[in-house]
This record gives structure tokens, sequence and C-alpha cells, in this order.
């Protein structure tokens, strides 16, 4: 255990100081409203990438979805901007399944130029199995409608989670607060490799985000498979608190450890983030979820998270 505490403090201290030192001074001029949506329709997309879920579970839908959140502007820099966030999920499944647990750290930097760079060190308790894992990202814009995301993560004991997963993502902005992105993940585990792509559209108007995403797995040597999540936010008060619902149905592959399974799935959540002052605020959400016959998932995640 010592020695698992002292990695995960080297991981941190390492990171927040890659973000302390790292300075970016390219400046790009305002975008036409033909060009892009409004300012504050730009700010939600940037910060949905950069406010990622402390939540990242193995299975598709809960590995690709980030939280719907965004960072409104302050009178600081943005590039002076330093978050971090510890958190904690509780998840119960039926049919005798022992329950699903899991604390996080996160640290992520916003800076002047829209870019974003985030990590997460995590535990996670599944069945009868812990993990731990390490989680990177970076969102790069590319002029003024289009934007890359990569993220990777590893993990050194990977008894039920993979061994390693990677994504790119590219993203291009159409005008009206129309956002479309498509992506790519490729995910190692002891036992066998899938393939996601991802495809999402979504539409940034007034306080509200709508999006619809399209996921398609491929085991390695065992076929296809596809599901679906719609999501919708709301954002409020002045320092962009938001609150969002999401539902997803289709297919999907389940690591159960000894096998990995393609079953039918449904799931409900209802997400958010609330800013208690300038500097504090709490993440939530509390989620259904059925996959298939084999189990349902009843559970929640709480994040404390501080701006600096």
């Amino acid at each position: 255990m010592r020695t698992l505490n002292k990695i995960s403090l080297r991981f941190v201290i390492a990171l927040i100081i890659a973000l302390g030192t790292n300075h970016v001074t390219a400046q790009e001029s305002a975008p036409t409203p033909q060009a892009s949506p409004s300012p504050a329709a730009q700010t939600m997309i940037v910060s949905d990438h950069f406010q990622t879920s402390g939540r990242h579970a193995p299975d598709n839908l809960n590995e690709e979805q980030t939280a719907s959140q965004r960072k409104s502007e302050t009178a600081r820099p943005a590039s002076e901007r330093l978050e971090v966030e510890a958190g904690y999920s509780y998840e119960h499944l039926t049919n005798g399944f022992a329950p699903w647990r899991s604390a996080h750290l996160f640290v992520g930097k916003k800076f002047a130029s829209r870019q974003s760079l985030y990590g997460i060190y995590r535990e996670t308790w599944r069945v009868g199995q812990r993990d731990r894992e390490g989680l990177i990202g970076f969102y790069q814009p590319l002029g003024h409608r289009w934007a890359v995301l990569l993220e990777a993560n590893a993990s050194s004991t990977h008894r039920i989670l993979p061994k390693w997963s990677a994504l790119a993502q590219v993203e291009r902005q159409f005008g009206q607060g129309w956002v479309g992105s498509a992506g790519y993940r490729h995910t190692v585990y002891n036992t066998a490799q899938v393939s996601t792509g991802t495809f999402t559209v979504e539409r940034y108007f007034s306080r509200y985000r709508a999006a619809y995403t399209l996921y398609v797995s491929g085991l390695e040597g065992a076929g296809t498979s596809a599901s679906h999540r719609g999501q919708f936010n709301y954002y409020y008060g002045e320092q962009s608190s938001t609150l969002g619902v999401s539902f997803a149905a289709g297919r999907e592959l389940e690591n159960l450890g000894t096998r990995i399974l393609r079953t039918g799935v449904q799931s409900f959540a209802i997400q958010g983030r609330h800013w208690l002052n300038s500097r504090w605020g709490m993440n939530y959400d509390s989620t259904l979820h059925r996959q298939g016959d084999i189990y349902t998932r009843r559970g929640f995640s709480v994040g404390l998270r501080y701006r600096f």
C-alpha cells in the first residue's frame, strides 16, 4: 500500500508540475457567426472535453461518455486555471454480483488558446478484483472550426480493466450551435481486443445542449455490436453549473473477468455539476443500467472539485 501511495503521489505531483509550467501563447481572432456557434456555445463545447467525468468504466457506453459540463469565463486568465477533483462511486448489482466501487483523483487545466490537458488516477473494485489505472487526455483546437481529442489510459494490474486503451477523435463546428465529431478507440484486454467507432451530433442553443451518439464496437474475431445514446443538458448560474439526463440502448461488450460477452443494454442517468462558489464545485450522478439478463446496476458517484 505504501508503494501504491508513493506511485499515486508521484503521478499527481508530476502532472501538476507539467500543467503549471506549460505555457501557451497562441492567440486566435474571434470567429464570425457564420463559422462558429455563439461565444457561450463555444465555451460549452471546449469544456465538454476538459470537464472529463471522474468515472471511466471499461464498458463501452461509460468508457466513451464524457460528462457534459461547461466552465464559464472569469476575470482570471484562462491559462492560470487548474482544477483538482477527488471522487468516489458505488454501484449495487443484482443476481448475486458484488458491488462495484471506485475512487479517483482528477487534475486538469484549460489554456487561453482553448487547449486543455487532464489526467486521472483511479482505483476500482469489481467482481472481487482490485485494479488501478491512469489516464491522460489532450484537447487541441485546429483553427475556429476543427479540433482533435487524444486520450490514453493504462492499467498496471488489468485484472478486470483493460491493459490499455487509446482514443483519437476529430470534431467540427458547423455554425449556429451545431457540432459533429467522429472518433476511434482501441481497447486491449487480457483475453480480447475491442475496436469502437463513435459518431456524435450535438446542438448548443441558449442554455441547453442536445446530443446523439452512435457507438459501433467490434470484438476481434466475433463481429460487431451497436448502441445509441441521447443526452440533454441545462446550464445555469454564474459559475456555469449544469444538470443533464441521458438514455442509452443497444448491444455492447461486457468484460466479466473470465470472458467478454455481447449483451443488450439499457441505461438511464442523471448527472450534473453544481458550483458552490467560484472555487468549489460538486459533481454527482445517479445511474440505472441493465446489462441484458446478467445483472442490473444502480449506483451513484460524487466528486468534490477545487478551481485554482
